[in-house]
Order: structure tokens, then sequence, then C-alpha cells
């Protein structure tokens, strides 16, 4: 079969509609990727924090060594009980989106 010149720049625009959904789509996974992470760290800053605030310590600390741009907020009513809000990687078209990650301990 022999190339006309009606089809000799498709490839090229096809190129050219293809990549900025590409570029969307690989942004995308990194975002997801990145929350995840935080998550990740969330949850673990948020299980050593419900530990110590379990046991009667500051929690403070700890969460702060585990996740240092995490927001912690305690339940005096539940001393085992720590909320984490940890902000998540922003976005170009929609900011920051917060994450929150909760842990409790069961103390006897």
């Amino acid at each position: 079969m022999r190339r006309t010149a009606r089809h000799g720049g498709q490839a090229t625009v096809e190129l050219v509609a293809v990549l900025p959904a590409m570029a969307v789509l690989a942004l995308a996974a990194w975002w997801l990727v990145a929350c995840s992470a935080a998550w990740l760290q969330a949850g673990g800053a948020a299980r050593a924090g419900a530990r110590a605030a379990g046991v009667g310590e500051d929690p403070a600390p700890l969460v702060r060594a585990a996740a240092p741009a995490a927001v912690a907020r305690t339940d005096p009513s539940r001393p085992g009980r720590i909320e984490l809000r940890l902000p998540s990687p922003p976005l170009p078209w929609a900011g920051r989106v917060p994450l929150t990650v909760t842990a409790e301990v069961v103390t006897r």
C-alpha cells in the first residue's frame, strides 16, 4: 500500500492530542501514590500517639516525630483516641485535600 500526501501528518496530530491526556494521567497517578504515602505516615503517627495517650503520656512529641506536618487532636473524654489531619500533596487544579486518620487504643 502506498502512502499518500493526505495522511502524512496524521501521526503527529494524534501524538499532540494524546500527550496532554497522558500527562494528566501521570500526574494523577503520582498524586495517588503521594497521598497513599501520606496516609500510611499519618496512620503510623496516629497509632504511636494513641499508644502514648493510652498510657497517660503526652502524644504530641511522638506525633510530631512521626508526621511533622500533621495536626493532632485528642479528646479528653476518650484518653486512648487521637485524630490526625495531614495535608495532602497539592494538585494544580484542586489545591490541597485534607486527609484524616483516626487511631484508638483500648487500655484495661
